[in-house]
């Protein structure tokens, strides 16, 4: 697997350009929108009665994090803010709130299967597991306290290492808090930074989502060797683009932004195959909108939403972003 540095940060500097001039999708969008139509995740749906940063609105973000591991953020914090805690709808349940307190450790694996499969979330009978091992660390041995997470290393990558190498109290080898991988815990950082949990952004945080990836295919900024897991990806991308950004002087959190709202908003349903789009196009990184941009467009995430990984297998029509040749 190879990262172009070049193509990187051409691509990181017409994409932050575009975000702080406010070019395109980022007129309406910006994670300056607190709470208003066009803003972050994490503000966007967060409950009125919830106070920001409070350990009860941490913890709460702490297992809604848990649930994002297939880049449907807006779905899941819609659902979990807007609906969980409401007086009406189907998530009104009280039982649904179970998963959000030390209640969970009493939760059976039954009742969570179904509380899973009440709710809509993915894969309920392979997650049932990793959810009870997961309130096991959480509301048992951190006690709820989402801040401690960040004392179990001084990186992102020392906290991934601790949860691989831990040890339960019969010395049995699995990983602390099952599904929180670098990814998810950089997306915390993150929603910790912005809510005052921390005054800085967590070292080595970056969240390598699908949108980030396909852009820097499209881009002809990363090439994979054959059939590459997506997680794979995410690691060998997130431990390099963080000393690209500090080396330019952008912030993480602004770009990581930026990379969400153009992906989620426009990349999901990017279909073109044709190599000159409009000049008007809201995608100020697509080639020929003017801009200066160097993504083709069109990749398919077909494989990495139902397999987790990025190969050969694109949809009919689409066009592999090898085929065109792109300046640098």
């Amino acid at each position: 697997m190879y990262l172009d540095e070049a193509r990187t940060r051409a691509f990181i500097k017409v994409l932050m350009e575009a975000y702080e001039n406010r070019v395109g999708i980022f007129a309406t969008h910006h994670h300056e929108n607190r709470g208003d139509a066009g803003g972050t995740v994490q503000r966007l749906y967060m409950h009125p009665d919830v106070e920001a940063g409070s350990g009860q609105h941490l913890a709460r973000l702490t297992v809604i994090n848990w649930f994002d591991t297939m880049s449907v953020s807006t779905a899941l914090h819609r659902a979990f803010w807007r609906e969980a805690w409401s007086q009406r709808g189907f998530f009104a349940f009280e039982d649904i709130r179970m998963l959000f307190d030390e209640r969970a450790l009493s939760l059976k694996a039954e009742d969570i299967r179904w509380l899973f499969s009440k709710v809509g979330i993915s894969f309920p009978n392979a997650r049932v597991l990793r959810f009870q091992h997961f309130a096991q660390d959480f509301f048992g041995r951190l006690e709820g306290d989402a801040k401690r997470i960040f004392t179990l290393g001084t990186t992102i990558g020392e906290i991934d290492a601790y949860r691989k190498a831990w040890q339960d109290d019969n010395r049995k080898k699995r990983y602390f808090l099952p599904g929180y991988g670098p990814k998810l815990l950089s997306l915390l950082a993150l929603y910790f930074y912005d809510f005052g949990a921390h005054t800085k952004v967590f070292p080595g945080a970056f969240p390598v989502d699908r949108h980030f990836q396909r852009l820097l295919l499209q881009s002809r900024a990363l090439v994979p060797e054959g059939i590459t897991s997506a997680s794979t990806v995410a690691e060998f991308v997130r431990s390099r683009i963080v000393h690209l950004l500090k080396e330019m002087h952008v912030h993480a959190f602004v770009f990581a932004h930026a990379m969400w709202l153009l992906g989620s908003n426009l990349c999901a349903s990017c279909q073109r195959t044709s190599e000159t789009p409009p000049l008007m196009d809201p995608c100020p990184i697509r080639v020929g909108t003017g801009f200066g941009g160097t993504c083709t467009g069109g990749l398919s995430t077909g494989e990495y939403r139902t397999e987790g990984r990025w190969g050969s297998g694109k949809k009919e029509g689409r066009k592999d972003p090898r085929q065109f040749d792109l300046p640098l």
